[in-house]
């Protein structure tokens, strides 16, 4: 498959860096959420189709609509003192509202969504 170029098997890597500033806490959160990507990841793929002229995956309902819209990390914000992620341009809404993360004591919020990430898994296996 890697010699085809067939990019939907490819290898990948990543690396992860830690800012000085981060709370004990941050740190172990973030080390969860990859730990639950590695164990979990794979629930998740029924949920995504693969588009082979460009090598993306995709959420099934996003592809449904043919929403053609990207999200860049290139969009994001810092000058209010929070992350911002302004709204998509031609969304349909869902999901586009503007969102911040708070500066400090993010870590709660991060246990909250990989008890949600959790809740999503259970709810993949029974189906």
């Amino acid at each position: 498959q890697l010699l085809n170029k067939s990019e939907i098997v490819r290898p990948g890597f990543v690396r992860v860096c830690f800012h000085y500033a981060m709370t004990r806490q941050e740190r172990e959160s973030i080390l969860r959420a990859i730990e639950f990507v590695a164990e979990y990841g794979w629930c998740f793929m029924p949920l995504y189709t693969f588009k082979i002229e460009s090598g993306e995956w995709v959420h099934r309902r996003l592809a449904a609509r043919g929403r053609p819209d990207r999200r860049w990390l290139g969009r994001i914000s810092y000058q209010s003192g929070s992350m911002v992620y302004p709204k998509s341009e031609g969304g349909d809404g869902e999901g586009d509202a503007k969102s911040t993360l708070p500066r400090e004591g993010s870590a709660p919020m991060m246990e909250e969504l990989l008890a949600e990430a959790h809740r999503v898994v259970e709810s993949l296996k029974e189906k």
